[in-house]
């Protein structure tokens, strides 16, 4: 969990590859038993699977079931209103899946990805390299037939060893 200062931009991003990043500031308190506030509005079937406070420096990373993922520069996602439909952050196809963990990564972090299978690499995020919104992602992990990425997180510089 991170907390934020009041005026920090986030991004929400959803399973079918939508994000939109607005102001913190666009987002009233409210009581425990509310339902809260629209962050992205869904589209079908589409879910929101990811909110994360954006981070100077940092760049968004994407992870989709198939073992696809790529690094985009926060720098490439305007602010809007809270609540729209966002932005395409990453292109999918029936090949590519479809996103299952999307979270802020700096150059020295690493990555920790896991599979169905029970499948656990660790990788530096700097061997990713950084696209634009529209593309399609490179391998980042290689699975057995019928298995998919079940879940991926960054390990901060500042916890290795």
């Amino acid at each position: 969990m991170v907390a934020t200062s009041g005026s920090d931009d986030l991004m929400v991003v959803t399973y079918r590859g939508m994000s939109i990043r607005f102001n913190e500031s666009e987002v009233r308190e409210v009581g425990r038993d509310s339902t809260g506030v629209r962050g992205i509005k869904l589209r079908g079937d589409d879910k929101a699977i990811a909110l994360d406070v954006v981070r100077a420096g940092a760049d968004l990373f994407l992870v989709t079931d198939t073992g696809f993922g790529k690094r985009v520069k926060t720098e490439r996602f305007n602010r809007q209103g809270r609540g729209g439909q966002g932005v395409r952050a990453i292109k999918l196809s029936a090949a590519r899946g479809f996103v299952v963990a999307s979270f802020m990564v700096a150059l020295d972090d690493e990555l920790m990805l896991a599979s169905s299978g029970g499948v656990l690499i660790r990788t530096p995020v700097r061997e990713v390299s950084s696209q634009g919104r529209d593309a399609t992602g490179v391998r980042v992990m290689n699975l057995d037939e019928g298995h998919t990425v079940a879940t991926a997180a960054a390990v901060p510089a500042d916890l290795e060893d």
